[in-house]
């Protein structure tokens, strides 16, 4: 899809339709539907390539969400849902309008429940780290086993094109919103995927010019582990992640082979208080190390395979800093210099179905040539949701990321600011029975 972001918070309806109960011997045969409207609009976002920074751009987009689940028997449920959407670009002054239709698939799997462990096999959701590390949905295999609130999970599949990854997760989970977990996994890169990376102009400078990597292909590995934390302490809610990464990097470049090894961090810290009984105030901070000499002994950048990042809407976009690209590596998950990114967030439930949110981050680069100041800039999220009578959401988004003196071009010019504005609404119909 072109805007991943926004598929996750499209498609979140029919996670929670995927993950509903299921009990030994109770057959459910259940039909939904969602249907979403809403008008994008992004301006002054980064232009691959160049140092100009003006590149806009304006569309409405529509989904069509379908989902079915029905029961086969009494230990068996086979789950079926998709994206269908149509998005229309508003001509502008580089380029005609146009329009795109896509069918994103999102589950087609068969379950099968005992009392204490489940397996899932097929097209499905698979997320670690809390999303930060991976969030998507792919062809895998699931076992999971609980019993007394302790739980494993096991999971093996493709992701990309051909790319296998497995992974395992251990926890426990003492109710809805407090859990330990200790998580690890595997992907190997069968898809050129790190090459793709490299051949960003960051990377491709430091390595000599985009010459060189014309014709880069590329394999390899990566290993994660991790530990994610969601619990009240008293009257504030902490959250935190910590992931260490390894692997392997292997290249072939102008008819010869070089290689390199990956060690890499990333962590995420955050709490929560309520201040009043509908009033809520946050702190966090997001980091993840970066690489000022890609490949000159090793790749400290961490790479995350294909995430999701809620901490600052421009900037972790997987079209930020470069709106070409869309689900790899090579932005959505690694930023070169690596981040750091303290901020705080205040909402507000303003009625029973009215909820104001407001972030507030500051973005720093954590490893960076003398030559380059560390500030990325800062970004202020506001959203406003109102949902009514369940089944309709109307929703309003406006984002500003104000450039720091990193992006300072030859006449010491920053750019102006970039913006992101978006607005519409979703309708989830009841679920038809049968």
């Amino acid at each position: 899809m072109k805007i991943k972001s926004l598929v996750q918070m499209l498609i979140a309806p029919l996670l929670l339709f995927g993950s509903s109960t299921w009990a030994l011997g109770e057959t459910k045969n259940r039909l939904s539907l969602s249907i979403a409207d809403m008008y994008l609009s992004k301006s002054n976002y980064p232009v691959r390539g160049s140092d100009l920074y003006y590149e806009d751009e304006n569309s409405n987009l529509a989904y069509l969400s379908p989902g079915l689940m029905v029961g086969l028997g009494d230990r068996i449920t086979g789950r079926l849902s998709a994206d269908f959407s149509w998005q229309y670009f508003f001509q502008n002054d580089v380029s005609e309008s146009t329009q795109d239709w896509d069918m994103y698939p999102l589950e087609a799997n068969l379950g099968f429940h005992m009392k204490r462990f489940d397996v899932q096999l097929g097209l499905q959701p698979i997320q670690f780290g809390e999303g930060l590390v991976f969030f998507d949905n792919v062809l895998a295999a699931e076992a999971t086993y609980e019993r007394n609130k302790i739980y494993t999970d096991f999971i093996g599949g493709r992701a990309f094109d051909s790319s296998p990854l497995a992974g395992a997760k251990a926890g426990y989970r003492s109710g809805p919103f407090e859990k330990l977990e200790a998580f690890g996994l595997w992907f190997q890169d069968r898809d050129d995927l790190f090459a793709e990376m490299l051949q960003h102009e960051t990377f491709a400078g430091a390595l000599g010019g985009e010459t060189i990597l014309e014709n880069l292909t590329g394999e390899g590995y990566l290993g994660l582990c991790g530990v994610s934390l969601n619990w009240f302490l008293g009257d504030f809610y902490l959250t935190a992640l910590g992931v260490y990464e390894f692997g392997t990097m292997e290249f072939d470049v102008d008819g010869g082979q070089r290689s390199t090894d990956v060690s890499a961090f990333m962590f995420d810290v955050g709490v929560e208080k309520n201040l009043f009984d509908k009033i809520s105030i946050g702190f966090f901070c997001f980091s993840a190390s970066g690489d000022s000499n890609p490949l000159r002994g090793r790749f400290t950048a961490f790479i995350s395979p294909l995430p999701y990042n809620s901490r600052a809407s421009i900037f972790f976009d997987s079209g930020f800093p470069d709106s070409a690209e869309t689900d790899n590596l090579s932005f959505g998950g690694v930023t070169p210099f690596g981040v750091i990114a303290p901020g705080m967030s205040l909402t507000a439930q303003l009625h029973q179905d009215v909820l104001a949110e407001c972030t507030l981050a500051g973005l720093y680069a954590q490893d960076l040539p003398e030559n380059l100041d560390n500030q990325y800039g800062w970004e202020l999220d506001l959203g406003v949701s109102w949902v009514i009578k369940t089944h309709y959401k109307l929703f309003l988004e406006a984002s500003r990321f104000e450039y720091g003196d990193f992006f300072l071009n030859d006449q010491t010019d920053k750019p102006e600011a970039a913006l992101r504005f978006l607005v519409g609404g979703r309708v989830d119909f009841a679920p038809f029975m049968f």
